[in-house]
């Protein structure tokens, strides 16, 4: 199969897509990410694999909102955050 470019792909139901944007002005960095689950219904909920995987990565990154503080270590966030996935085990939905 022939790859394509995200930009000639056909966005269809039951697909993850992620949006990746970041910034730079006047030497402030800003970065911003999410992960959509495509359904055929836009109203119903998402459940499954995909659910626990979007569940997981929510829980690790409040998890590092709340360990990041002036003076820490990049260490006494990342370590702590190794401890979140476990709760679901997965390697890809």
């Amino acid at each position: 199969m022939k790859l394509k470019w995200p930009s000639q792909m056909t966005i269809q139901a039951c697909l993850s897509t992620r949006s990746d944007l970041g910034v730079h002005i006047d030497g402030f960095i800003a970065t911003e990410a999410t992960t959509v689950v495509v359904q055929a219904d836009a109203d119903a909920a998402v459940s499954g694999r995909a659910a626990d995987v979007l569940q997981a990565a929510a829980t690790a990154l409040e998890a590092a909102l709340r360990l990041i503080r002036p003076g820490r270590k990049i260490s006494d966030v990342a370590e702590p955050l190794q401890k979140v996935p476990p709760c679901v085990p997965f390697n890809s939905f």
